[in-house]
């Protein structure tokens, strides 16, 4: 998780989060995930297709490290 953290920062600046019982949301970029890490496994949701992008971006980013 911090190297996907520091990606994240790399790619579109600074981020922000809003806790919740099941969820945190979490804003880069201008748009708005759902970060869950239930069962020790950590996921981001976008319901956007420019979020979905973001993704791939940050996938590619990781690949190359």
């Amino acid at each position: 998780m911090p190297a996907v953290r520091s990606t994240i920062v790399d790619l579109f600046g600074k981020t922000s989060q809003a806790k919740y019982v099941m969820a945190n949301d979490v804003k880069f970029g201008g748009e708005t995930f759902t970060f869950q890490n239930e069962w020790g496994d950590p996921c981001l949701i976008t319901g956007t297709e420019q979020g979905g992008e973001y993704l791939q971006r940050i996938h590619a980013a990781l690949k190359g490290r």
